[in-house]
């Protein structure tokens, strides 16, 4: 395995499930209840701080309970207008 932490898709297949499904942009629930979008930069952090179950190694505030991936609708596009 190569050792650079910040390439997300390469690393994320050594891991389990749940924590080898994450993606950038899930957003991310804590048991705290505070929410926070998985940027690809911060991969390192769920490698360094969770275990495979997404359990916070050093404080359960932050063990990840939820993880909500983004639908995107197209709203607009050069040239053409939404129907309704």
């Amino acid at each position: 395995m190569e050792s650079n932490i910040y390439d997300f898709f390469s690393i994320r297949e050594y891991f389990k499930y749940p924590k080898n499904q994450l993606m950038p942009n899930d957003v991310l629930i804590y048991k705290n209840g505070e929410k926070a979008i998985l940027y690809e930069q911060y991969y390192w952090i769920i490698l360094k701080f969770y275990d495979d179950d997404l359990n916070h190694i050093y404080n359960d505030d932050y063990t990840i309970i939820e993880v909500l991936r983004p639908h995107y609708e197209r709203i607009y596009e050069k040239g053409k207008q939404k129907t309704k």
